[in-house]
Parts: structure tokens; C-alpha cells; sequence
């Protein structure tokens, strides 16, 4: 099977090890996997991924003062990618069995139907329960993102319906930075761009899809689960959070704003 470059940009997330194994242990080749981890924490929160072998790694490690926000971390996490696939995911996740021969192949199966896609989707959930253990959430139907505005945020916001039985997918009109699958050419042609924060991530880059002809595909089988509660119980550690951290991280978001702005707004000077 074609190889997965899966990048996961990770804030002293202490799931990050436990999304990893998943991916792994869940694989029905993990040969064919290559990780790129980027790893911001304290010096000694870094899990240990030795157990994979080095060739297969790519493994940044920053402390978490250096961040300067989740699309700074994904614009590393997308450089020099290895393998024929790009998966984006987050460092709260897990995978069923055999995941990576599933979208591969469902992959495959849209793109020959629709041409240039990005997979992208809100996945199924899961928590970590009171002993440890994971609860997962299976879906009775599939879900698809649609594209809402959100009046207190000024900007374009996901809601969800349910997705049609579309072998292929159904074609929306919003990205997912938690569930992103590619041939490693289409997020070299639409990298991640650096100097947005956290907000406008995921409209931003869906319209920079779509303005290159590429379509956005709600993926049509279920390969994964997230977690999307920062704490779901009391015995569960609060995911920690950069503008929690980061006393000057307004000063970020503003620039980010601005940014925005001009994306938006069609400014031909940012480059790509």
C-alpha cells in the first residue's frame, strides 16, 4: 500500500502518545506510515516514540513558550512530506482497525469520480472515562460540515447535516484541520500558512482549496474518532491551551486578524 505521512502538531497534549499508538497499532501496515510529530511542551513532557523506527519519524520538538499558535505548528508539521498521502489529524484521536487501507482506497475511488479532492470531515468522538479506558461514539449515519455564519466571531463557522449514501462523498464547502486527507501534491500547492493564529484556520484554507479547482469531499467512510472536549471528567486532566499559557498571545490573534482580512479579501501581495 502507498505510503501515509500523518502530521500531528501537539500542545502538551498528553493524549498524543495514546493517538499515535492508535494510529499505529490500528494499521494494517504500519510500514508504510512516516510520522511527523510536532511536539510543544515542557522538556520533559515529550513522549517517547522510539518504538518507531527512526526512518520513519520526523519529530520536532519545541517548548511550549515557543509556539506561536496551532497553523504556526501545522505549517512545520507539512513540510517535507514522505510517502504519497497526507493526513492531518489532532493529537486527541483514535483509529479503527485497518484505517489507513480504508481511506486510501476510498480516497482513490473519489478522486477517480470528482478529480482534485481534499478528505475532510468532523469524525466520530470518544472520551477517556473515569478508569482510563476509551468510550467511543459511533454514528448511526454519517455526517457532513456546513458552512454557517457566525455573527460573534465575524466569520464562516461549521454545523452539520446528515450526509447523503454517496459512494464518493458529498462535495461541502468546509475544511476540518482535525480530519485533512490528500495526495501529498494538493497541501504542497496549498501549504499551511504560518502566520495565522487559530481562528479563520479552517475557512481560510477551504477557500484557498477552492479557489485552485480543488474540491472539498466529506469523507464517506469512518476511519477515525476525536476528542472534543478539552475535559470531559474530573479524573480526566484539562487539555491545556496556548492562549492560556501565553499572556501576549491577543498580540497573535490581532496580527492573525488582520491577516485574515486580506485573505479574504482577495490580496494578491501574500504570495502563495
Amino acid at each position: 500500500m502507498s505510503s501515509i505521512n500523518i502530521s500531528i502538531a501537539s500542545y502538551r497534549d498528553i493524549e498524543l502518545l495514546p493517538t499515535i499508538r492508535s494510529a499505529w497499532d490500528n494499521s494494517s501496515d504500519p510500514d508504510s506510515l512516516h510520522f511527523t510529530i510536532v511536539s510543544q511542551a515542557e522538556d520533559d513532557e515529550h513522549p517517547d516514540l522510539s518504538f518507531i523506527p527512526e526512518e520513519q519519524l520526523t519529530y520536532y520538538k519545541f517548548h511550549w513558550s515557543q509556539s506561536k499558535g496551532v497553523c504556526w505548528a501545522r505549517e512545520i508539521g507539512s513540510r517535507d512530506i514522505k510517502g504519497t498521502f497526507f493526513l492531518q489529524t489532532d493529537s486527541h484521536s483514535r483509529f479503527r482497525a485497518g484505517w489507513d487501507k480504508a481511506i486510501v482506497n476510498s480516497y482513490l475511488s473519489s478522486y477517480a469520480h470528482y478529480g482534485k479532492i481534499v478528505f475532510t470531515t468532523y469524525p466520530e468522538g470518544y472520551k477517556v472515562n473515569d478508569n482510563k479506558q476509551d468510550e467511543f461514539h459511533y454514528r448511526s449515519n454519517l455526517l457532513k460540515i456546513v458552512p454557517v455564519w457566525d455573527e460573534v466571531e465575524k466569520m464562516v463557522g461549521p454545523s452539520f447535516q446528515e450526509a447523503s449514501f454517496n459512494p464518493y462523498g458529498d462535495e461541502i464547502y468546509y475544511v476540518s484541520g482535525n480530519s485533512l486527507f490528500c495526495f501529498k501534491e494538493i497541501i504542497e500547492e496549498v501549504p499551511y500558512d504560518s502566520l495565522l493564529y487559530f481562528h479563520g484556520e479552517e475557512p481560510s484554507l477551504g477557500l484557498r482549496f477552492y479557489t485552485r479547482g480543488i474540491k472539498l469531499i466529506n469523507t464517506p467512510v469512518d476511519f477515525m474518532f476525536h476528542e472534543y472536549k478539552a475535559s470531559w471528567n474530573e479524573s480526566t486532566p484539562k487539555r491545556k491551551l496556548h492562549w492560556e499559557d501565553d499572556p501576549n498571545w491577543y498580540l497573535l490573534n490581532y496580527q492573525s486578524y488582520e491577516r485574515l482580512a486580506k485573505i479574504m479579501t482577495g490580496d494578491t501581495t501574500l504570495g502563495i
